[in-house]
């Protein structure tokens, strides 16, 4: 073997076993959050199937190839799973990973949610030296040997609103690709590889929304950096956006979004930095599918209401109009309650006088929707199986109530379901309430005015139609 050979193999062994504790480096990673924390897994609630490539510093033959393919399954509000894997070829050194994740998430409140996430898999390290003479240092013939090695990152995510925070340790073990054993003795690595992540969702209109994205990373060997991008989205189909980062240089990122279900990205770095301009441009390419329903997101119970009120958690526009039929409920609770109390002390209740309609309320405007409310404090069957919350797409609605907790639009359910069979219920991110619709149609099945005419035909005339973009 050559000095030229002996040369190149050991910088490709010395830099590679300074870069093992490190994650590959990625751009898409604001798409997909999960590359680089495994507590983000399933964090869009959709089953996503996710691939990434990159090819970087073009102009360089033998430059890093990084390709991976991750699976993120939500089994639930809290539990969510995953599998990945990556490959990194980098001049003579092929370095394969993968593993599985668990993710679990744990509502604050309504709007405060903590998760967390572990990755544990292996990574599998070979040297190819086919193009090398016969292998005689003695400092390569160790090196000639493929190595295995433990693989493990631990994610923490915190949500508030529209605000993520996110702190991983993106390897947990010691891997050295140089070594001859494999797994003969498993190290904890001096966690000094860190990754902050910061992200705020500002919506500027009903169609614009602004995305802010910071990342800051320790690595081991103190080649400290940031990053910093801001994303423009419209209605979240199309999103355009540039970066920075240090000792780097800028670059841009788009994306585009087919009915929630395919997504395209791409991204590019133009490597300005005087040391890297001669390496050429950088490419990214991710393709994103998403299968089945979207899981609503864990909400919450209200402590402080019984999980069967309906006056809990109704928008502002209904409040005013449901207020007859409310104080009517809360005097018919007052009534049940003195009555039980009563009966507890051993006294006998007199019968109570009935109660009169509260002010406004009289038999002309007491609509079906108002005997599906009373009737559900009436309602002991609370143990019924919930229906599927159903993700709203565009169109429009036909809304009988809407709810900030799915417990309550779940007990309203019960009762619309025995006049209108075909009532669904229906989660908005964009305002994060419960629906219960008797009805949706499309804009292109006819005209608003066609469509208000349904509302005549059903038992629900207060009922309202809700547009979802």
């Amino acid at each position: 073997m050559n000095k030229l050979s002996t040369i190149l193999i050991l910088l490709v062994l010395s830099c590679v076993s300074a870069f093992s504790q490190q994650l590959p480096l990625f751009s898409n990673y604001i798409f997909d959050p999960y590359l680089y924390n495994p507590a983000y897994i399933a964090n869009s609630g959709f089953t996503e199937i996710n691939f990434i490539h990159r090819r970087q510093w073009v102009d360089i033959q033998d430059a890093p190839v990084i390709s991976g393919i991750n699976a993120q399954i939500p089994l639930n509000g809290k539990l969510a799973i995953g599998v990945n894997a990556i490959n990194d070829e980098s001049v003579l050194l092929d370095r394969i990973s993968g593993g599985v994740t668990v993710g679990y998430k744990v509502p604050l409140s309504s709007h405060h949610k903590i998760a967390f996430g572990l990755s544990m898999g292996v990574i599998y390290n070979s040297l190819d030296l086919d193009g090398v003479e016969t292998v005689t240092d003695p400092a390569l013939s160790s090196a000639a040997d493929r190595s295995t090695s433990l693989d493990g990152q631990f994610g923490i995510m915190y949500n508030w609103k529209n605000l993520s925070l996110g702190f991983s340790l993106p390897r947990l073990f010691v891997s050295d690709p140089n070594s001859e054993e494999s797994f003969s003795e498993i190290e904890f690595a001096e966690l000094r590889n860190q990754i902050f992540i910061a992200s705020y969702k500002v919506e500027l209109s009903p169609l614009i929304n602004l995305q802010p994205v910071v990342q800051y990373r320790f690595t081991q060997d103190e080649q400290d950096f940031f990053e910093a991008a801001a994303l423009i989205g419209y209605k979240d189909l199309v999103k355009v956006g540039g970066f920075y980062r240090q000792d780097s240089g800028p670059g841009f990122l788009f994306q585009l979004t087919a009915n929630d279900l395919v997504s395209i990205s791409y991204g590019h770095e133009f490597a300005t930095n005087q040391d890297l301009s001669f390496a050429g441009t950088t490419h990214e390419f991710q393709l994103k599918l998403r299968l089945g329903k979207k899981k609503p997101p864990l909400v919450v119970k209200d402590r402080t209401n019984n999980v069967n009120d309906p006056i809990a958690q109704t928008t502002p526009d209904q409040e005013e109009e449901n207020q007859p039929v409310l104080d009517s409920i809360r005097v018919e609770e007052t009534t049940l309650s003195n009555k039980k109390s009563l009966e507890e002390a051993g006294l006998q209740p007199e019968e109570p006088s009935e109660v009169s309609p509260p002010k406004d309320r009289t038999e002309k405007n007491i609509s079906e929707k108002d005997i599906a409310l009373e009737n559900i404090v009436k309602d002991v069957e609370v143990n019924k199986e919930p229906v599927e919350v159903q993700e709203m797409t565009s169109g429009y609605y036909l809304v009988v109530g809407s709810f900030h907790t799915e417990e309550y639009a779940q007990s309203l359910y019960k009762e619309v379901i025995k006049l209108h069979p075909n009532s669904e219920i229906g989660y908005d991110e964009s305002t994060d309430f419960y629906f219960v619709y008797i009805e949706k149609v499309s804009e292109t099945e006819g005209s608003l005015e066609a469509i208000q005419s349904i509302r005549e035909t059903t038992s629900f005339k207060d009922a309202w139609f809700k547009k979802i973009e």
